[in-house]
């Protein structure tokens, strides 16, 4: 009775975490080309997943957005090539994320493009003097930690 109980409560835990590891990666083709449009308009993008562990603060250069079909279903996701310009100087666990941020410049103008699929609640473009969540601006339904990031 016990094991039993114990499996229940890990199965729990396990399915809430896996809930928000990929909350706005497959999306419809919509929305993803609703998003890739303002990602390519804005040209730097921050990536940090509020509800992760271990997790950098980084902004990026765009070079590239492109909508790509997941081969699930009838999901699409958006696709950057991007060169990192940027990295915090910690990382932060879920819950943990204070400002000011200390950023590193680990970016060179000659490094190599990254392509990067993105999940676009962990994706934040510059408005209003703040950088906030592409998911959120874009009015997807999605659960953060952090809505903003000011650098």
């Amino acid at each position: 009775m016990k094991s039993t109980l114990a499996l229940c409560v890990v199965l729990g835990l396990l399915s809430t975490i896996s809930t928000y590891a990929d909350q706005l990666a497959y999306i419809s083709k919509a929305d993803a080309e609703r998003a890739a449009e303002h990602i390519q308009d804005q040209q730097l993008i921050i990536t940090y997943c509020s509800l992760c562990d271990n997790e950098p603060v980084e902004l990026w250069h765009v070079q590239e957005t492109k909508v790509a079909h997941t081969g699930y279903e009838n999901y699409f996701e958006v696709i950057v090539k991007a060169r990192r310009i940027l990295t915090s100087a910690r990382v932060f666990n879920s819950g943990e994320y204070t400002e000011p941020v200390e950023l590193d410049y680990v970016g060179h103008p000659e490094s190599a493009l990254e392509e990067l699929k993105l999940d676009l609640a962990y994706v934040y473009t510059a408005s209003d003097g703040a950088w906030l969540c592409v998911g959120k601006l874009l009015e997807m339904d999605c659960e953060i930690l952090v809505e903003k990031i000011r650098l």
